[in-house]
């Protein structure tokens, strides 16, 4: 880790330092960073997403305000990585057929490669896997604010190391309906299992 990233990593709170950067490099290598901090303490979250404005797989412009309403689960991904990505968006998907019947829950899925995930790239990527048009929706947009979203809004980490390789947050993020982070989640069947659970009991409060 370079003493500039180090320096990035702290002023974004203990979200992103808890969070392990894992690389997705689609020449094929993959590894992970170490996680940067480690605490025995459990975490409460409860943050504010900033406004942010990116486009959807059909180019159709999505905003903060846009979701405002829904209890969201967000992933970072990109759709070159041969390796991390594909098994983040496979247990998204676990996820989505879980909450199926619960349509106050969308998925979000953040490309953390704006530069080269256009739409129709994210449209042919979504189909892949089978995501519900009315559930799961995949964001891109202008680069620079696409990750300064992830970093300073989501708090979660992301840099990119070459042109095939980007390490990012291999995280579930939960918002509630006022768009604020409610937790950050592994990706293992316990995790899986917690999130759905505390999802379901943020879709039961009336937004307001």
């Amino acid at each position: 880790m370079t003493a500039r990233w180090a320096r990035v990593l702290a002023t974004l709170g203990p979200a992103a330092l808890a969070s392990s950067l894992c690389a997705c490099d689609s020449s094929g290598n993959s590894g992970s960073s170490p996680v940067a901090f480690v605490s025995a303490e459990p975490v409460n979250y409860d943050y504010a997403l900033p406004d942010f404005q990116m486009v959807d797989q059909q180019g159709n412009k999505v905003t903060r305000a846009d979701l405002t309403g829904k209890v969201l689960v967000v992933d970072f991904f990109f759709t070159t990585c041969p390796t991390i990505c594909p098994r983040l968006t496979t247990r998204m998907a676990v996820l989505g057929k879980e909450l199926t019947s619960d349509t106050e829950v969308r998925l979000v899925s953040i490309t953390v490669d704006p530069e080269n995930d256009t739409p129709e790239k994210l449209a042919a990527y979504r189909a892949k896997y089978g995501a519900k048009p009315d559930q799961w929706v995949f964001l891109t947009g202008e680069p620079d604010h696409v990750r300064d979203t992830v970093l300073k809004g989501f708090k979660m980490a992301v840099r990119r190391v070459s042109d095939a390789n980007i390490d990012h947050a291999e995280k579930f993020v939960l918002v509630d309906k006022q768009m604020h982070v409610r937790g950050v989640f592994d990706t293992d069947d316990a995790s899986l299992a917690a999130l759905a659970k505390q999802a379901r009991e943020l879709a039961a409060i009336k937004a307001r």
